[in-house]
This record gives structure tokens, sequence and C-alpha cells, in this order.
């Protein structure tokens, strides 16, 4: 008979349980790197400097001891009265076939997008107006932009989704409808492009990495603002520490009088100190870079040391004859 079993009970799996135990106990000798009990001693060999599988490798040996139980023998297997009349071994694969066509019926068909779906981890997502948020990330998706959800988030609140996820590849969430019979595919927005291609175990990370990294700075910014503090108290106290002098010197009246013409008195002083005043051109230049030297022509060189009188002269005798000639 075929029962469904509640999930996180291995109590009542014990034969799925064993059978790991079996797995384990007959594949892991022949695994190069394998850890044994000497593992933790003192002066034990470190099996796992001889590790040579990768994760592809090691999948392959799994499902290929899978496939080999399958087609094994259960010596011990009781088999009921129908089976040992309809001479079936005791084989898992041939048990499996038998149970179906004479006990369960057929099985149920699902698209495998469906089956996958329903597979993956699920979880919540607030639509809010920013996006639909997942683990501080924000997605959208063509029916939430079809139907408004982030404007109606604005109005109205926020309100929660049913969605699943893929924890190797957070670049896609799916809002699951109710049943897990079908589903939208929500994509990472473009300003969330520091979570494209992550994990989710590499997003949870980052986070609390950012966390702890934003605790450090705050640590840092409040030693900040109590150094600030202490040079504002230490300012008062010299300022303070001058009153006195100056109160001898003036009463109070006088000390208020003119308040207005005293602080453009004393800001004219502080513009005229702090005011920038460059050297002349000629004082900035360097006897190391001198200035380029830039040739004179003969015109140039035959007009040093006329008069301007004399200049004006022959610059208008210059366009009366020029003209002439070219009449």
């Amino acid at each position: 008979q075929l029962f469904v079993t509640d999930t996180y009970r291995a109590d009542i799996k014990g034969i799925v349980e064993q059978y790991f135990r079996l797995t384990n106990t007959r594949v892991k000798p022949l695994l190069p790197g394998a850890v044994l009990p000497d593992f933790k001693e003192r002066g034990g060999k470190d099996y796992r400097l001889d590790a040579k599988l990768d994760i592809y490798q090691f999948t392959q040996i799994m499902i290929r001891c899978v496939l080999n139980h399958n087609r094994t023998l259960m010596k011990h297997y009781q088999r009921g009265e129908m089976m040992i009349e309809d001479d079936v071994p005791a084989i898992p694969w041939e048990l499996w076939n038998w149970g179906i066509a004479n006990r369960s019926g057929e099985l149920r068909y699902f698209p495998e997008d469906i089956v996958k779906l329903n597979l993956m981890p699920s979880g919540k997502a607030s639509v809010t107006e920013k996006g639909i948020v997942f683990q501080g990330m924000r997605f959208t998706t063509e029916r939430a932009i079809k139907e408004m959800w982030f404007e109606q988030a604005r109005l109205k609140g926020s309100w929660v989704e049913d969605i699943s996820y893929d924890p190797r590849n957070i670049n896609y969430i799916y809002l699951r409808e109710p049943g897990g019979r079908s589903y939208q595919i929500c994509t990472l927005l473009g300003s969330e492009e520091a979570y494209s291609n992550k994990s989710y175990d590499e997003v949870v990370y980052k986070r609390e990495y950012e966390r702890f990294t934003s605790q450090k700075l705050n640590q840092a910014q409040l030693q900040q603002r109590v150094d600030l503090n202490m040079d504002i108290d230490s300012i008062i106290k010299i300022a303070e520490g001058m009153a006195p002098e100056k109160d001898k010197l003036s009463s109070n009246t006088a000390r208020v009088k003119n308040i207005k013409t005293k602080r453009k008195i004393e800001k004219a002083g502080e513009r005229k100190k702090e005011a920038f005043v460059l050297a002349p051109e000629k004082n900035r230049l360097n006897n190391n870079n001198p200035a380029p030297v830039v040739p004179l022509s003969d015109e140039t060189t035959e007009n040093i040391g006329i008069s301007k009188a004399e200049l004006f002269r022959r610059k208008q005798q210059e366009k009366i004859y020029g003209r002439k000639k070219s009449e």
C-alpha cells in the first residue's frame, strides 16, 4: 500500500531513512576523500586531502546507486498474495510498476514547470509602491504593471502574496496562484543589480555583512559626534573665559548698542583678511620654464620705434593706394 507521510517526520519513513545509511555504508569506503572515524584523532590522516570528485561527479555516483537499488532483489521483502499469484519479483522497480497498475491507479500528470514550482521553497512577498519586495530585494511582473498593483499599494497600503523561489538563482521569483497550478514570473528591478546572478545564501550573507558594516559605521559616527560636542564645549569655554575681560571694558548698554554696525565692520575686516589676492602675471613666470618666443614678421620689425601718429598715417596711405591699384 502507498501512503503519503507527513513532512519532517523521519520516524515514520524508516525504510527511506535506513536506505540513506545503506548508501553511505556501501559507497563511502569507495570514494577518495571520505572521512573515516579516526579523522579527529590526534595524528590521524586528513582524508580531505585525497578528495578528487566534484559535485557533478558525486551526483552521478548517487544516481547510479539509486538505479542499482531499484533493480536489486530484496531478499527479506514479504510479497502479498496477489504479488505471488502475478509472479512479481521483490525488486523495487517491478513492485512499483505492479503497484501502479493494481493498487494506486494511474498517477496524475502535471507539466514539468508546475512540478518544479511546487518543489521549490515557498515564501511571502510584499507588494509595495516600490515593487514586490522579497528578502529586501524588489521585483516586478507584467501582471502587477497591467493591474496597477504599485499604484494601489501607494493608495491603499501593501499586501502579501505567496511566492516560490529557487535558492540557486534569485534573479526570479514566482507568484503562486491558489492551488499551485499556475504562476507569474517576477524579475529583479534594474536598480537591484547588486543582487543579480546571486544565490539566496549569497544575498543573505551580503545583507548580514552590510548590517554588520553599518553597525561599525554607526559606532564611528557616534564617536565623531562626541568629539564634535567636546570641540564645541572647548571653544565655548575659551570664549567664556575671555568674556569677563570684555565685560570690564564696557557696560551692558554699550555692548548691545549698534550691533548691526559692529557686525558689518567685523565682516569687512574678515573679508579683507581672508580674500584672495593673486600675484601679477609677470611674477608667476618660472625662470626654468620661460614662455615660448613668438617670432616677429618683417612688417612688425619695421614698425618698432615708430610713433602712433606715423603708424596711423602709413595705414591710411596703404588703404588709399591699395584701393586705386585695385580699380
